[in-house]
């Protein structure tokens, strides 16, 4: 299960923050919370990684103004330093800066709140490939499914574990193609506002054909981990 690892930021009326970790190692089950303390009015946090965007993380979620969670792993294997830039901002520019690192030695990847479902030809067989197969998602939260490679005259449909299978954990569930020209054999499913009570939730991605039958269904999991963590002040 992820857990946050918590730095503190603190802007002192100065252009330089005070970062109580400027040096922090991370492995597989850790996520960072970055949390801004003394912002003043009309001013916002933000996280800056020069070489790639996200660092190690597959997003950064913004907590409000004050606190910002890096989840998720993508950079495998093997570790790696990375250098990154926090900021105060407000409509003007900079109100102050502070340079950290962190280094990353997770073996494991987890692409929370993204799934990443494929369809590939196996001996003849049309099957799917579900990565990750533990998707883990805070209260609220929006996971996305970036479903790949279906072949002609097939459909991908998703149920969830419960009373009534179709009936989506979430607030909104919506399907839609990837992006305009991106053809018909990829689209994204979209669950918005993640509500369930439980520790955990299984549900099933089915490849179908034209005539509603199944020809490959995997079996992931949902982790419930509660609410967002809040940081900042």
């Amino acid at each position: 299960m992820p857990k946050p690892i918590q730095v503190t930021i603190t802007y002192n009326s100065t252009p330089e923050l005070s970062i109580d970790r400027p040096g922090l190692s991370i492995t597989d089950e850790d996520w960072v919370l970055w949390s801004f303390k003394n912002l003043p009015p009309k001013s916002a946090a933000h996280i800056f990684f020069p070489e790639m965007r996200f660092g190690p993380f597959q997003s950064l979620l913004m907590l409000g103004s004050r606190a910002i969670l890096g989840r998720g792993k993508i950079d495998l294997p093997g570790q790696r330093l990375y250098t990154y830039r926090a900021l105060v901002l407000d409509a003007s520019g900079a109100l102050a800066t502070g340079e950290a690192s962190l280094s990353n030695s997770s073996q494991k990847g987890n692409t929370s709140p993204d799934v990443l479902v494929q369809c590939v030809e196996q001996e003849g067989q049309h099957r799917l490939a579900v990565e990750p197969m533990n998707l883990c998602l805070y209260k609220g939260d929006t996971a996305t499914w970036h479903v790949l490679g279906i072949p002609e005259k097939h459909f991908v449909t998703f149920a969830f574990q419960g009373p009534d299978p179709w009936k989506k954990p979430f607030e909104a569930f919506s399907q839609s193609q990837a992006v305009a020209g991106a053809g018909p054999h990829q689209f994204l499913a979209v669950g918005a506002g993640f509500s369930w009570s439980q520790p955990q939730l299984g549900y099933t991605i089915g490849l179908r054909d034209g005539d509603g039958q199944i020809v490959d269904i995997k079996d992931p999991l949902i982790d419930n981990l509660g609410d967002p963590p809040t940081g900042g002040g």
